[in-house]
């Protein structure tokens, strides 16, 4: 999965493995358009961040590096992000007053799955929409999709920065039409 992003990216990726010594990797990435002069813009945001503002994101994901790559990004388009390791914890986040517009979400976590765990978020919140990210291109997850109920949408894996805040915009707007 991570070659694939890298050389999806236009980057690329090393691994040097030595018994007894440990094994490094290298991971290359170009900058992104536009992000060059972005950071130095100081205060300003991306004109798409106006359409994130006061728009609140649940992504659960057990790997760490992907639910912070996830969180930023859509940081950037100005959406305030909460996050979970897995889905007990997501559960308990809106157990305590959490009200999530939109929740990304992995298939394959442990405890609860992604399917099990959009299905019961959406039991107790009702046409909350949903984003299932998966890096299996199984039909059994595409099955298991299905079964869901509401606002969904599964993407597989690497998924571009664009393609998931696009699929994030349409959701929200379409559940605000509702």
């Amino acid at each position: 999965m991570a070659r694939g992003f890298a050389e999806q990216s236009g980057g690329g990726i090393g691994i040097l493995s030595s018994p007894g010594h440990g094994t490094r990797i290298d991971v290359w990435l170009p900058v992104a358009d536009g992000m060059a002069d972005l950071a130095g813009r100081g205060a300003d945001v991306p004109r798409e961040a106006a359409d994130g503002i006061g728009k609140h994101i649940l992504v659960v994901d057990d790997d760490a590096v992907l639910r912070r790559f996830i969180s930023e990004h859509l940081q950037l388009y100005g959406y305030d992000v909460m996050t979970a390791e897995h889905g007990a914890a997501a559960l308990a986040l809106l157990d305590a007053g959490a009200r999530p517009n939109l929740v990304v979400c992995d298939l394959a976590m442990p405890g609860i799955n992604g399917v099990d765990l959009i299905t019961e978020i959406q039991r107790r919140h009702a046409g909350l929409p949903a984003i299932l990210l998966t890096g299996f291109a199984t039909q059994a997850a595409q099955l298991a999709a299905k079964e869901m109920s509401g606002a969904f949408v599964l993407l597989h894996k690497p998924v571009s920065e664009e393609n998931l805040a696009a699929h994030v915009a349409m959701l929200l707007e379409a559940a605000e039409q509702e």
